[in-house]
């Protein structure tokens, strides 16, 4: 039987829709995505079911894939699922850029500060940090993920919720942080993060006070060795906040500092700080989830 030329096309459009070219693979969560084509040539168009939705995990951060912390960990919950996460922490460079456009939308964050554009941002809290999520998410068209009575959350410090269904940045729960450092299901089981080594993965207390660096502190994210992922500075160069609550109104923060010893470098070491606080060797990573 043959086909016309309209057919044809309409059958090749169909397949690059469906296929991806035979890149992609359907997992879990993924949607089924409804077009309107023509049944004839010149006939009226219909809903037809063309193949699922497969998210593009973005090119700065790593998919990692759900799985079970170890019995030893801390965190409460133990099981973790599929999220994104960002293969660096975030750079003084990109906090400004997003600050800035922020400035002109009604967020409210502190300046923050870094020692050069590609260090990771310091003295920013984490009310300012989820603040600076939805503000990127914003700008990059993305939906918010933090809220305060169903408004997005811009300013002031009241405590956000987040908001169910949302594919915008945010902090990783401690789970999940902890999950990413240890290497995800490619886990080896290393004490830090990618290494049994710190000086291979990460700056800490003696490897980043020299003579030459004395005056700078952090380092540029991603020059040690990442991790069994592909994740960069989970131990070392600053903490990272992460959204969970430890007690009260403190946060978890995670994977020590340039100014810590090697303990507080494990993947599986946490500590906490009050939301408000500030501190030069304290930063945060971005991520996402998958759209649902």
């Amino acid at each position: 039987m043959k086909m016309s030329s309209c057919s044809l096309r309409l059958a090749f459009l169909l397949g690059m829709i469906v296929f991806g070219g035979g890149c992609s693979k359907r997992g879990k969560g993924d949607r089924l995505r409804m077009v309107k084509v023509p049944v004839a040539p010149m006939g009226p168009a219909k809903m037809v079911e063309v193949g699922p939705v497969v998210p593009v995990v973005p090119a700065e951060m790593v998919e990692v894939e759900g799985g079970v912390l170890p019995a030893a960990s801390e965190v409460k919950e133990k099981r973790v699922g599929r999220f994104w996460v960002e293969k660096h922490e975030v750079t003084w460079g990109q906090w400004k850029e997003v600050k800035e456009w922020g400035d002109k939308k009604g967020y409210e964050m502190e300046e923050g500060t870094g020692g050069g554009e590609e260090h990771p941002v310091t003295e920013v809290n984490w009310h300012s940090v989820v603040k600076w999520c939805n503000a990127r998410s914003e700008k990059e068209g993305l939906m918010p993920v933090y809220v305060v009575g169903g408004v997005v959350y811009r300013g002031g410090k009241k405590t956000p919720e987040v908001k169910a269904g949302t594919n915008g940045y945010r902090l990783p729960r401690e789970g999940e942080w902890e999950w990413a450092a240890r290497g995800g299901v490619k886990g080896r089981g290393y004490e830090y993060s990618g290494s049994d080594d710190l000086g291979e993965v990460g700056w800490y207390l003696g490897n980043s006070r020299g003579k030459k660096y004395a005056a700078k502190r952090t380092r540029e994210v991603g020059r040690k060795q990442g991790n069994e992922l592909g994740i960069y500075d989970m131990s070392g160069n600053v903490w990272e906040w992460c959204f969970d609550v430890y007690t009260g109104t403190d946060r978890v923060i995670r994977g020590g500092s340039w100014s810590n010893d090697l303990a507080y470098a494990r993947a599986s070491s946490l500590r906490n700080r009050g939301p408000s606080l500030i501190g030069n060797n304290i930063g945060f990573r971005v991520a996402r989830s998958p759209a649902p």
